[in-house]
């Protein structure tokens, strides 16, 4: 009997620190050769951006994501062990004075498969483990994994979505996945559980590339994860009833709130006030910062006494981590919609006025793609630089303050500021207080009483849940409730149990403000950003597990994640070419940068957004007065749903037909048949 010999490539290891400079030199002295005959121009374009990661990490004394932690944080070792103090010092990151490197000269799409020399036996990768282990965790049980943080410096490759160009000379860095092999289970100091293959004692993993020639580098990080004993495990439940009480009463606990929210929601009232006219009231807004959330005016008719609002009223719902203002600045601001165009075609633009100054054919349009790609981060680092900037806000505009969405000026429109790391439960109760206090109180005989959600990404898992919840408060007083979301997780979504291992195309973007010379971006501030990312990893907030699919689940109580509630509209999309994004730009955005969500619209699957359902588009072709229940907006991106003139003006419809029937299509066809 014969065996086949393992054919699975064997990646070099280099011992020492990894750093930028280490590797633009290795690759120099060994990889140019590795790649092959025919492969020079390909080696060229690698070695450049190797080169200008070598550069960044010598002027910002290190890069997160691209160097060992001794490069950029202060008072680490070789081997780097940062603890994260929101696990309350249960977990431990080892970041091993080692890293790996293999040429990549992939054909096609299967899983790359490779071996990483990691201990030369099981007793060598056993005492690695025992070295590193905290001497306090002797005598407890503790889980030890190996994560892998890799990344693929591209010389030539291929395409990440079907629709784009087969393969493309480049200079792009991009993702291969990040392994997380259990190597251990340990009870006293012993193994207790060692799910690896009895002889294995170098990790083989498989790795997600594109067919393209590059070269990879893979780091080692070996996590160790305490389990509570009995007694943290008691007065952890007790802590965690104590929060819920407190939260249910109004008062969440500290770490369950957004430390971005008051100074968000302080930042943006001045604009409102100023377009719409009306004095700040500093103290409700004290208030309502402190309880987590707000429901203020959003249109001059929301201004008006209660007698004034006939019609029917609108509420907009912002999305995660952001606000009303951001979330919606396509339809407040037609210079925020050439911005964002702006963005998506590599375009750069200053704080001041815009200037669109890269026509076709220009040489700057002609740039290569890292430059192209730096220019997005900078265009939109400046962009954002300037709205958040102290200036006066902008004139008060006659013709109104949504200029994107003029049907939002003809009503009652508000929006609902809310901190996202809440509870969407509490979201919900937050919402209906508020529309009871501002919508429904004092509204007048003979007025309308509809009101139509208009929400985008985690806000319309809000408006969802909301739908019920308002129906059953206010349905027997004659209110009537419907929605329309934008790029909602209604299934759910997975990017935010990732968003630990997406720090890897950081350094790319801190290429990109570089080149605006920010000076408030200093070698602590980037350590800060990479611990507050890996942290929320860790600890993700409750309002953010609520739109995992598991947490839809939950929400959902035994029912089917594709039980939506009548009265909603609904639109996704598949990001990808064609939505003005250069396809280069877009697979480097897509792989490194976003770490997105396939078949999405680049944070939520399409699926998820359209509530498992196939979209309508076809019937809306066919009839063009009939507006669908789904519409795919493919290919637009998560934020850049009213950017698209198209979509936006699908939203239009959208919205005036909900203010109209109040209930989908769907539902008021059967109801009529």
């Amino acid at each position: 009997m014969t065996t086949a010999p393992d054919s699975t490539p064997r990646a070099m290891r280099i011992d020492g620190p990894l750093s930028a400079r280490a590797v633009l030199d290795h690759f120099n002295e060994k990889g140019r050769g590795l790649l092959g005959t025919g492969q020079e121009d390909a080696a060229v374009r690698i070695a450049q951006l190797l080169a200008h990661e070598a550069d960044l990490s010598a002027a910002w004394g290190g890069l997160p994501g691209t160097d060992h932690p001794r490069h950029w944080q202060p008072a680490v070792g070789d081997e780097a062990a940062m603890s994260d103090r929101r696990s309350e010092h249960r977990r431990l990151d080892v970041h091993l004075p080692l890293w790996w490197a293999w040429p990549l000269a992939v054909r096609d799409r299967r899983p790359y498969r490779i071996t990483l020399p990691l201990a030369a036996t099981r007793e060598a990768l056993a005492g690695l483990v025992a070295r590193n282990l905290p001497g306090a965790w002797l005598h407890h049980t503790v889980h030890v994994t190996l994560d892998i943080e890799t990344r693929a410096y591209w010389g030539v490759r291929g395409a990440v979505h079907p629709q784009a160009a087969a393969r493309h000379a480049c200079a792009q860095r991009g993702d291969a996945g990040s392994p997380s092999l259990r190597l251990m289970t340990l009870k006293d100091g012993r193994a207790v559980d060692t799910p690896m293959p009895d002889r294995q004692a170098d990790p083989d993993v498989v790795l997600k590339v594109h067919p393209g020639v590059g070269w990879l580098v893979a780091v080692p990080v070996l996590r160790f994860e305490r389990e509570l004993t009995r007694a943290e495990r008691w007065q952890t439940s007790a802590t965690l009833w104590w929060h819920k009480l407190l939260g249910r009463i109004g008062t969440p606990s500290q770490r369950d709130r957004d430390p971005t929210f008051a100074a968000r929601l302080k930042g943006d009232e001045a604009w409102w006030t100023e377009q719409l006219g009306v004095p700040a009231d500093t103290r409700t807004l004290a208030r309502d910062a402190k309880r987590g959330a707000s429901l203020r005016p959003a249109s001059r008719l929301a201004t008006q006494p209660a007698e004034g609002r006939t019609q029917a009223q609108v509420v907009v719902i912002h999305g995660g981590l952001s606000s009303a203002r951001s979330c919606y600045e396509a339809a407040l601001n037609t210079k925020a919609r050439a911005v964002a165009k702006a963005i998506e075609a590599g375009q750069p633009v200053t704080s001041g006025p815009i200037d669109l100054r890269a026509e076709p054919g220009s040489k700057a349009a002609a740039a290569s793609p890292m430059a192209r790609e730096l220019s997005l981060a900078a265009t939109a680092a400046a962009y954002d630089t300037a709205a958040l900037s102290s200036a006066p806000p902008p004139a008060p505009s006659a013709k109104g303050v949504w200029p994107g969405l003029p049907t939002l000026d003809e009503r009652a429109t508000w929006r609902f500021e809310h901190d996202t790391f809440l509870g969407i439960a509490q979201n919900v109760a937050h919402l209906v207080a508020a529309v009871r206090k501002q919508c429904i109180a004092g509204s007048p005989r003979g007025a309308s009483r509809h009101i139509v959600l208009v929400a985008h990404s985690r806000g319309g898992n809000v408006a969802r849940f909301g739908l019920p919840a308002l129906r059953r408060a206010f349905g027997g007083q004659g209110w009537t409730f419907a929605a329309v979301t934008l790029g909602s997780p209604h299934l759910g979504t997975q990017v935010f149990e990732r968003v630990g291992h997406r720090w890897h195309g950081l350094a790319a973007a801190v290429g990109g403000l570089r080149h605006l010379g920010a000076p408030w971006m200093n070698r602590d501030t980037l350590a800060e950003l990479v611990n507050l990312e890996r942290g929320l990893a860790y600890d993700v907030p409750p309002g953010f597990h609520d739109v995992e699919p598991a947490g839809v689940l939950r929400m959902m109580r035994g029912r089917p994640a594709t039980e939506l509630p009548e009265g909603m509209w609904l639109v996704g999309s598949h990001w990808g070419p064609g939505s003005g994004v250069d396809e280069k730009a877009w697979d480097w955005l897509f792989e490194d940068v976003m770490g997105a969500e396939e078949q999405g619209d680049g944070l939520v699957q399409r699926l998820s957004a359209l509530g498992g359902r196939a979209a309508e588009n076809d019937a809306l072709r066919a009839t063009p007065e009939r507006c669908p229940a789904q519409f795919d907006a493919s290919p637009v991106f998560h934020t850049h749903y009213l950017v698209h003139e198209e979509t936006r003006t699908q939203v239009a419809r959208m919205l005036a037909s909900a203010l109209r029937h109040g209930k989908a299509p769907e539902v008021a066809a059967r109801e009529a048949a």
